[in-house]
């Protein structure tokens, strides 16, 4: 399996990823064994060799700066949104949310509401601001406007696909279109 497979497997929750990398997915004898497995390590190791990418920190300086609330919104089980933000990005952040039982993944928009309900925030004065084809789909769902960013997780054609029109081709491009439109 390639890097490339891997990452087509990622984005839709860690129980999803495991489906799609198992043969047989979910009928698979080791399904909860390996599911269970990979939470355990994950919870240990979920910061090797991540990092913010470059020019975020940057950008969510100026974006707190100019007034703006931000908060990430991911795939990932709370706990680990919740302690991987805390970590690389303290007070720039005002809130995360991850998969629980009560909140279910992307594109189901209900973490998009629920990051709202904590900003005091409403989604018409709000845009999503991903890199996948489920975070494109998650704005749609949530009736929010969107900016595709494309130096993350997927291609522009893949957001194109998704139903994108609007893209940041880097953090710099990124706070323009987000503080010129102050919504």
């Amino acid at each position: 399996m390639t890097a490339d497979d891997t990452r087509r497997f990622v984005g839709s929750g860690v129980a999803r990823l495991m489906e799609r990398a198992l043969p047989g997915g979910l009928e698979n004898l080791f399904f909860a064994e390996c599911l269970k497995e990979f939470q355990r390590y994950y919870s240990q190791h979920m910061d090797v060799l991540t990092k913010p990418y470059p020019g975020i920190l940057e950008l969510l300086e100026r974006l707190q700066t100019a007034g703006v609330k931000t908060a990430v919104v991911s795939n990932k089980f709370d706990a680990a949104v919740n302690l991987l933000t805390d970590k690389y990005f303290g007070a720039l952040i005002g809130t995360a949310v991850g998969e629980s039982e009560q909140t279910p993944r992307k594109p189901a928009p209900d973490m998009v509401f629920k990051a709202l309900e904590r900003l005091g925030a409403d989604k018409d004065s709000a845009v999503l601001v991903g890199d996948s084809d489920i975070d494109v789909l998650t704005a749609a769902n949530a009736g929010m406007d969107c900016i595709a960013v494309t130096w993350g997780f997927r291609d522009r054609s893949a957001l194109e696909c998704a139903g994108a029109s609007v893209f940041a081709d880097s953090p710099a491009q990124l706070l323009r279109t987000l503080t010129s439109d102050r919504r």
